[in-house]
């Protein structure tokens, strides 16, 4: 088992020369994993710090599987 917190920052840009720090996004939040016999098991909660109008928030996941 294993808990852990972060804090996310990026964006996607299709071109390099796109990028300005200015559209970046983050959030923090807090995780949960566990390698169970059936495979790994997490989960995290999440708070958006920098969004931008329109972004979709997605504050819980879930994940059943191999994680890279």
């Amino acid at each position: 088992m294993r808990m852990s917190a972060f804090i996310d920052v990026g964006n996607i840009y299709e071109k390099t020369s796109g990028i300005k720090l200015g559209d970046l996004r983050m959030s923090a939040g807090v995780g949960f994993a566990y390698l169970s016999p059936i495979g790994s098991i997490g989960m995290f909660w999440s708070k958006p710090i920098l969004k931008k109008s329109g972004d979709v928030v997605d504050n819980f996941g879930f994940s059943l599987g191999t994680g890279f």
